[in-house]
């Protein structure tokens, strides 16, 4: 029994030693989905910045729901760096102060607010809502996006909108108070420094130069000034970019009173209009029919209009002829095309993915949730990119339409996009599979003027493509994309990664394959069993030898002398 006893001693033991033993994921969806969305972000920056589908949220009722501390307010830089192209903040004028802050109540004048019971040294509990112990103002909102977009992680590549609603906290004034007499405006606490502002709109509009030009918007040359301008343009990302101007900031909501003090009419030179810029979206989600089978009519009241080629398009805009006589029609066109949730209609995957597929941008206005986030996917199919070793190029499949990765080696038919020199005659939405097999270094050989190889830059163009694709019997083909840094991805062979990436997969951190992990466990594993039996082969050893002596010592007898 002793024997048998210390047998499964060793054997727990071993058992135990198992346990500890590191187990081999494979790559989070989470991390997926993120990779996912950074490529669509980046390779967006070939179109006009009002034409990107990208998601947008409202921080009041999604993150902060009445937590204004430093540490809530930190999580716009977390959503910046996720991907969110659309931030909507409620500032609030204490017309007391004459100053602009994120916390929806006055702070006591004259006195520093102390930490209330259930509080950190850093804030301060006022009324039913937890703000910073010092006023959070709009300089500091401009500081902490500035800083999200330097700090690597992908980010540096983001172009991001800033949309201000503006209420006013109607502080009382004794007749006796000093009011300070000057203050800063929104535009001057902001700083220009880094935004793209309606004044380099207009001079972008008043003179395209040639590598600004897109089919996305109308072009016409100024007779008196030989110029080429457009009336509805907007640049692309990755001018902006360039330029370092990657912050937009314009208007939403206005309900400062007439008595308020504070005009924002002074800040038109950096802030855009609620008009300009879409800051209070027309389209909500009660407004969309239950099945959405209209990208050009979502709703029986909403008509949809393109802003350049896609004029002509009845996919996407809706042609008179098609609309309905009797019924008033609210039109808007797809530049900024954001929809709104509402508490009684909150947005779902379903109607995100629907949304984005169309090319409509969903604004999470009352409800957020990871999954709807991860809807907003339209490229990638699901759990794509892989990441698996040697899969390093992109192709679009047939029966999802939707992006995979594959081997780089190996020759498949190739999609070939219409996008000839002049932007007035190219069609992004015209695509063609070209039954040549290549290669995918070779790829750009199978396309001939006025198609080029390329990968869908939007949701939009992705749907032209698999149709095009459908309309074969090929499987499978490739889309000019390429991973030449882990989970980065960019178009081109041998292109360059636009940035630093710090946030690669877990395996790649670790410096191990899911392969070499596996062979690592095997060999850990059959080291364990060979010590483990060792150690069984001593433990008897010893038992024999302890019984051995035991017998001995029974069977000593001791000797008389005769």
């Amino acid at each position: 029994m002793q024997l048998q006893e210390l047998q499964w001693r060793v054997l727990l033991t071993c058992h135990l030693l198992f346990s500890l033993l590191p187990t081999v994921q494979p790559q989070p969806d989470s991390q997926i989905v993120n990779v996912a969305l950074r490529v669509q972000r980046d390779l967006s920056h070939a179109v006009p910045i009002n034409r990107v589908a990208g998601a947008g949220i409202s921080l009041k009722d999604t993150i902060l729901k009445g937590n204004y501390s430093l540490a809530a307010l930190g999580q716009t830089e977390r959503l910046v760096l996720n991907l969110v192209k659309r931030l909507v903040l409620d500032i609030y004028w204490d017309n007391r102060r004459k100053q602009w802050q994120v916390c929806p109540v006055a702070y006591p004048h004259g006195t520093q607010p102390q930490p209330a019971m259930g509080a950190t040294p850093d804030e301060v509990i006022l009324g039913n809502v937890t703000c910073s112990k010092v006023p959070y103002t709009v300089a500091d909102i401009g500081v902490t996006i500035r800083q999200s977009l330097t700090s690597g992680q992908g980010s540096l590549n983001a172009v991001i909108v800033l949309v201000l609603n503006l209420h006013d906290l109607k502080v009382p004034i004794p007749a006796d108070a000093t009011v300070p007499t000057t203050f800063s405006t929104i535009s001057q606490s902001l700083n220009s420094d880094g935004i793209f502002t309606p004044k380099l709109l207009a001079q972008f509009r008043s003179n395209l130069v040639a590598n600004a030009t897109s089919p996305y918007f109308i072009m016409s040359t100024d007779p008196a000034t030989g110029k080429l301008t457009t009336p509805n343009g907007w640049p692309m990302g990755k001018l902006l970019i360039a330029n370092g101007t990657q912050i937009l900031v314009g208007f939403g909501e206005n309900g400062l009173s007439a008595g308020s003090g504070y005009d924002p009419s002074v800040d038109q030179d950096v802030v855009f209009s609620a008009q300009e810029i879409n800051g209070i979206p027309s389209v909500i989600t009660t407004e969309l029919n239950s099945d959405i089978t209209s990208c050009a009519k979502p709703g029986a009241t909403i008509a949809m209009n393109g802003t350049g080629f896609d004029v002509s398009d009845p996919r996407y805009s809706l042609q008179p002829s098609n609309a309905t006589n009797g019924t008033s029609l609210s039109w808007s066109t797809w530049s900024f095309p954001y929809v709104v949730d509402t508490p009684s209609n909150p947005f779902t995957p379903a109607v995100v993915y629907k949304l984005v597929e169309c090319g409509f941008q969903p604004l999470f206005l009352t409800n957020f949730s990871v999954e709807a986030m991860n809807a907003s996917v339209w490229s990638w199919e699901g759990g794509q990119p892989s990441g698996a070793h040697g899969l390093d190029c992109a192709v679009v499949k047939r029966n999802t339409g939707r992006w995979a990765v594959d081997r780089c080696q190996t020759a498949l038919p190739v999609a070939c996009q219409r996008l000839p020199p002049n932007a007035t005659q190219a069609d992004p939405y015209d695509w063609i599979i070209v039954n040549n097999r290549k290669i995918f270094e070779e790829a750009v050989e199978a396309c001939q003027p006025p198609y080029v190889f390329n990968v869908p830059r939007t949701a939009q163009e992705n749907a032209a493509l698999a149709d095009a694709l459908r309309a074969t019997d090929i499987t499978k083909a490739w889309i000019n994309l390429n991973q030449v840094l882990p989970t980065c991805w960019v178009a081109g062979w041998q292109s360059k990664c636009p940035y630093d990436v710090k946030d690669a997969n877990p395996q790649a951190i670790i410096g191990a394959t899911l392969k070499q992990g596996i062979v690592i466990i095997l060999i850990f594993s059959i080291f364990l069993f060979f010590k483990c039996r060792r150690q069984l082969r001593v433990s008897r050893l010893n038992k024999r030898k302890t019984e051995v002596r035991r017998k001995i010592r029974q069977n000593d007898y001791v000797t008389v002398p005769a």
